[in-house]
């Protein structure tokens, strides 16, 4: 039963937070204390070790959790509880690309760069256009230098 507890806690915060691990302290931090799997201070403890270990503090703290809770097998069921939310997410995104890859999804992006000349934003139009491959230029920011020839 804890280990569907683990999955099941952990896979709700994996799927409703955004903003990264940081931003699902607060969801942990109610869960943890519902259930009494940590207390408040041994909570506030890890966070600090979380910062210190390398890896996604949430990712840290599922494996942590789930291995006082429930040992090896705890751990491992509620890191992939926080983990696969976004696995689903980011397959769902492949699938509905349909085969176009990258290819097509960097033809519909922007590139901004910088230079000493100033300020560029360009807009791909088309890389599949064999005879027109070219950037078009949306709009330059800054004065381009002239070079003396002296």
């Amino acid at each position: 039963m804890i280990y569907l507890r683990l999955f099941l806690e952990f896979f709700k915060v994996g799927l409703f937070t955004f903003g990264g691990g940081y931003a699902m302290i607060p969801l942990i931090k109610e869960m943890v204390l519902k259930y009494g799997w940590l207390t408040e201070t041994q909570f506030y403890d890890f966070i600090g070790v979380c910062e210190t270990t390398p890896g996604p503090i949430a990712v840290n703290m599922a494996t942590y959790i789930g291995s006082v809770n429930g040992g090896f097998l705890g751990s491992l069921v509620a890191t992939i509880g926080v983990v696969l939310p976004s696995f689903i997410i980011i397959l769902m995104i492949v699938i509905r690309m349909d085969g176009r890859g990258l290819h097509d999804l960097a033809s519909q992006t922007k590139v901004i760069s910088l230079d000493k000349n100033g300020v560029e934003i360009e807009e791909n139009i088309n890389l599949d256009d064999k005879e027109n491959t070219s950037n078009k230029k949306i709009s330059s920011l800054g004065k381009k230098r002239k070079r003396s020839n002296n």
